[in-house]
């Protein structure tokens, strides 16, 4: 396996998206996240997704050079529009404000609306921990996953993060879809030629299924069955109603360059435990 190194590959993929059309700023920040997801071992956010991004941001889908907008904020609460341009320079702008919000009052939120795809929410929740705070992420994605039993597609898989300080100044962090796999995994081991383990996706019929094409063209099962889908629900709540993004059934696919901006939300959390038990 070729190593390359990381200070290197983040260049080359701003560059790309620079060329596509992204200002210089959401160009490293989406590369960031993809750069960073690769060096922790994490493929399924990682450089997998570039392509897409330069294909998004060349139609005009996702405005590459559009600049977040802090749209309002009060003593606890945060709001910023990414512009239906990439999410992270967005988060970058929101998550340092919320989480001094939070050292301020004990809790505070971000919302963030008119986003494109995430990749690692694990990544801004850490940021908080690395603060003191306890920190909670949750954002939709357009429909892939059907609630157990049934076979229309409602959810994304729909990710959440957790993430906290601990004594010795390290995190613990939880990152993780509310489906049994990501639409991302099971492209990739559609890509690779494999077949999918038990429980991951079923056909467009409701029956189980290891082919990956016949899991994609069907629906994705939730992650541990109605628990899963509750899980997705709360994220739908927080990440899409709350903030006023698009609910999952109605927002266009990732990679459709015909279709409107998805327009996702991400809901955030911020705890500070000094102001609770300590």
């Amino acid at each position: 396996m070729a190593k390359y190194d990381l200070e290197k590959v983040l260049n080359a993929a701003t560059k790309v998206l620079f060329d596509a059309g992204a200002s210089i700023e959401n160009a490293r920040a989406a590369s960031t996240a993809m750069v960073q997801a690769e060096a922790e071992g994490n493929p399924i956010c990682g450089l997998f997704h570039l392509p897409n991004f330069v294909k998004q941001i060349e139609a005009g889908r996702v405005k590459g050079k559009a600049e977040p907008k802090l749209v309002s904020q009060t003593p606890a609460a945060v709001v910023v529009d990414a512009g239906e341009s990439i999410a992270h320079s967005a988060l970058h702008m929101g998550v340092p404000l919320a989480v001094e919000k939070a050292k301020e009052t004990g809790i505070a939120a971000l919302s963030v609306v008119n986003a494109y795809h995430t990749l690692a929410l694990g990544h801004f929740t850490a940021m908080a921990a690395q603060e003191g705070l306890v920190a909670m992420m949750f954002s939709n994605a357009p429909k892939a996953q059907a609630p157990l039993g049934a076979k229309q597609k409602i959810f994304g898989t729909n990710p959440l993060s957790m993430a906290a300080p601990m004594a010795d100044g390290g995190i613990m962090l939880i990152d993780q879809a509310s489906s049994a796999a990501t639409k991302t995994k099971i492209e990739m081991v559609k890509n690779a030629g494999e077949a999918m383990p038990d429980g991951w996706a079923q056909t467009k019929e409701g029956q189980p299924t290891n082919d990956p094409a016949e899991g994609l063209a069907g629906s994705i099962l939730p992650n541990g069955g109605t628990r899963g889908a509750n899980l997705a629900m709360i994220v739908e709540v927080l990440a899409a109603m709350v903030t006023g993004g698009n609910i999952s059934a109605e927002a266009p696919m990732f990679g459709d360059t015909s279709a409107d901006h998805p327009r996702l939300g991400m809901f955030l959390i911020f705890i500070d435990p000094a102001k609770f038990g300590g």
